[in-house]
């Protein structure tokens, strides 16, 4: 009989749709509350999670708040998210009773994973027999890269690649198109976007792995013509996930 864990989230919706992909993946079952402390009370008085994923800052009740009226014997896990690296906040968080500090935006897999492992979770079967999904096949491929998980542009690459990948004709224009979607998606501007990739592209060309760059880039990686360009970065990566679909296909 599987063991099931239940994680409540409260979050803005990108980060919850985020979250929730890759707990489910792991078999969690997931509530989410929107970013409500009086609603997370609640929730968390009613279905008991083993964990919680939430924002420090929510309406009605912080963080600081929910956590210090759940202590006792059952109370959740905390996993708590901020903006702000301020060591004070960081500090009062953890002293608060947060069990992990997350500082945004981060890698919802990371997250997740870790709650796994902290939770005791047992893996029944090898990673590689598990399914992939199109988001997770993206993330393992930026990590080869370079790109950190940590910086803004890690997360709008993964949603241009994952846009350029699933519905290729309708953004096939990365300015007029792919970066004025994804800015709606993160609540944000199409030129912080633009910025934010090329940063990420930049950072994974001065040190990320160059064997692995020279196999996914070829004759690109060279001092001569130096970095492709957001676009090009896309569609090489776009067309590689693509060819690989294609060749099992195939097979």
């Amino acid at each position: 009989m599987s063991i099931s864990y239940h994680v409540v989230i409260a979050e803005d919706q990108e980060v919850s749709r985020c979250c929730r992909a890759e707990l489910e993946e792991l078999s969690f079952t997931v509530t989410e509350c929107g970013r409500n402390g009086n609603l997370l009370l609640e929730t968390i008085g009613r279905e008991r999670p083993a964990a919680v994923i939430c924002a420090a800052s929510l309406s009605g009740v912080d963080a600081l708040g929910v956590m210090e009226r759940c202590k006792g014997q059952n109370a959740p896990l905390f996993y708590v998210t901020s903006p702000s690296d301020l060591p004070a906040i960081r500090q009062a968080l953890l002293e608060g009773g947060a069990d992990e500090f997350l500082l945004k935006p981060f890698d919802a897999r990371f997250a997740a994973t870790q709650l796994a492992k902290t939770l005791g979770i047992p893996q029944r079967q090898k990673p590689a027999a598990l399914p992939r999904t199109l988001e997770i096949r993206i993330s393992e491929l930026l990590h080869r890269i370079g790109v950190p998980a940590h910086i803004k542009g890690y997360h709008y690459l993964r949603e241009a690649i994952r846009l350029s990948v699933t519905e290729p004709r309708q953004y096939q224009a990365v300015t007029k198109t792919l970066y004025p979607e994804i800015a709606q998606r993160f609540r944000t501007t199409p030129s912080r976007v633009e910025r934010a990739i090329r940063h990420a592209i930049e950072v994974a060309w001065d040190r990320g792995d160059v064997d692995v760059l020279c196999s996914i880039f070829g004759y690109t990686v060279n001092h001569r013509r130096g970095k492709p360009t957001n676009s090009e970065f896309i569609a090489m990566l776009s067309d590689g996930l693509l060819l690989e679909d294609l060749s099992r296909t195939a097979v």
